[in-house]
């Protein structure tokens, strides 16, 4: 920790990118020193406890990535600061409870992704303040966090019909026809089922791309496919 303290010293004011390594312990507050950082990556450490509300201050930011760590406390309130920021990700990051409801100030964000965290559950409640999100990943291996993510992708769709829709055709229908993971395939199914429900006539314009790889789905060799 005294060499990220010692590096925040020497890269404040003129910094703007930076990806620490090898860190233990607590992230120390004097992070908000790097007031001019863009990219920000915590990289594969052992950081624990929490992150530090002064993270906040650091209002540069476009890209923040929590890398692979041991957080174990809720995302502070004040990252809803980071107004300029486009991608967050939080992944095997240890980081509990729902994402902070002041993340719907984030309203630049265009990539989001995080798994093996709790932070779908509030997404559907401002799903649409995040009107420039291109890219959502969420993963989770607890039924209950997927059907959020479903639901949050549906919503999605039908505010941002074109944009969300031509993801799905992209990344979505190809686990349809996965050989490897039976999960992609169910999970790409349901999604199709929310989508159906939520946006009705919309989603015919999509159909002749969708048939093929749904009827194929229907002749699946695995029960729980079909």
């Amino acid at each position: 920790m005294i060499l990220f303290i010692i590096l925040s010293l020497l890269l404040y004011g003129s910094s703007q990118k930076f990806s620490p390594k090898f860190l233990t312990d607590i992230l120390s507050p004097s992070i908000s020193n790097l007031t001019r950082m863009k990219w920000l990556f915590f990289g594969t450490n052992d950081l624990s406890e929490e992150i530090p509300q002064e993270l906040g201050l650091l209002t540069e930011l476009q890209s923040l990535s929590f890398g692979t760590n041991n957080f174990s406390r809720p995302l502070s309130p004040e990252l809803g600061d980071l107004t300029k920021l486009t991608q967050i990700y939080v992944t095997s990051v240890g980081v509990s409870a729902p994402i902070p409801l002041t993340f719907a100030k984030l309203r630049n964000m265009d990539m989001v992704w995080a798994s093996d965290n709790d932070f779908i559950e509030r997404i559907l409640d401002f799903i649409h303040s995040w009107s420039s999100v291109t890219a959502l990943s969420v993963h989770h291996l607890h039924i209950v966090v997927r059907l959020a993510a479903y639901k949050c992708i549906t919503a999605m769709a039908i505010s941002m019909t074109l944009d969300v829709m031509g993801s799905v055709i992209d990344n979505v229908v190809p686990m349809l026809g996965d050989i490897i993971s039976i999960h992609s395939k169910q999970g790409a199914g349901i999604l199709f089922s929310f989508l159906v429900q939520g946006l009705g006539i919309e989603l015919v314009p999509y159909a002749p791309l969708l048939v093929v790889p749904l009827l194929r789905c229907m002749s699946d060799s695995d029960y729980s496919v079909r």
